[in-house]
C-alpha cells in the first residue's frame, strides 16, 4: 500500500488529463479492476496530474488549388514532468475549411497602369472573380444561376442555360433530375409532384404509365 493507497488501486487516464498542472489536494476518484473503489482526500503528488495538450500546430495547406477546401492541424498530449507522450480528454486533430479563391487571371494594363482583367475576373490584380461568378478560372456562375456572358444574374434552379453562356433557362424533364417547368424551373410539369418532381399523383406522367 502506497501513499496509504491499496496496491490494487489505480488512477483513471481520463482523470489525469481534467485536472490542472500542480493540483495538489482535492476529492479524487481512484479506480480499480471493479470500478471506483472509494473518494478520499488525501495529497496527490503533482506529476499524477501534469498532464497537458501541446499548443495546435499551424494549419496545413489548403486541399485544393484554388477555391474552397479543407485544411488540418494536430496537436500532442505530453506529461510535462517526463516529456513523453500521454493520453488526454480531447481531439488530436481538427479540420477547417479554407477558401483561397481563383486562379489568379492575367492583368492586361492599360494606359493609366490599371488592370483590365480576363472576362470573370475582378479586384486590383485580377485575383478576384466578379461577384455571381466562380471557378477556379472565373468559368461559371454560381449556383442556381446562368448568363455567363452577361453576369451571371438569371436565377434558373432546375435547369441549365440552352446555349452555353446564355441566360434563357430550359428546364430539366427527365427522370433523374425531375420534369420542371416555367421561367425559372421551379414548378412540375403537370401530374409530377414536389419537392422533386419526379413523383407522380394523377397516373398523368409518363413514367409512371405502365
Amino acid at each position: 500500500m502506497a501513499d496509504g493507497l491499496p496496491s490494487s488501486v489505480s488512477q483513471s487516464p481520463a482523470l489525469k488529463s481534467t485536472l490542472p498542472t500542480g493540483f495538489i489536494t482535492s476529492y479524487v476518484f481512484f479506480y480499480g479492476a471493479q470500478g471506483v473503489y472509494y473518494l478520499q482526500r488525501k495529497k496527490i503528488i503533482a506529476f499524477l496530474y501534469s498532464t497537458v495538450w501541446t499548443d495546435w500546430s499551424e494549419w496545413s495547406a489548403c486541399s485544393v488549388t484554388c477555391n474552397d477546401g479543407f485544411r488540418t492541424r494536430d496537436r500532442n498530449c505530453t506529461d510535462i514532468l517526463t516529456n513523453l507522450p500521454d493520453s488526454c480528454i480531447g481531439d488530436y486533430n481538427e479540420t477547417g475549411a479554407c477558401d483561397v479563391g481563383p486562379i489568379q487571371g492575367v492583368c492586361h494594363s492599360n494606359m493609366s497602369g490599371v488592370c483590365t482583367c480576363d472576362w470573370g475576373y475582378d479586384g486590383n490584380n485580377c485575383e478576384l472573380c466578379v461577384g455571381n461568378y466562380t471557378g477556379c478560372y472565373c468559368e461559371y456562375c454560381e449556383d442556381n444561376l446562368i448568363g455567363h456572358d452577361t453576369n451571371c444574374s438569371t436565377p434558373c434552379y432546375n435547369g441549365y442555360a440552352s446555349i452555353s453562356g446564355g441566360d434563357q433557362c430550359e428546364c430539366h424533364e427527365n427522370t433523374t433530375l425531375g420534369f420542371w417547368q416555367n421561367d425559372i424551373c421551379t414548378g412540375c410539369l403537370t401530374g409530377f409532384i414536389l419537392p422533386e418532381c419526379l413523383t407522380c399523383d394523377t397516373g398523368q406522367c409518363l413514367p409512371c404509365l405502365g
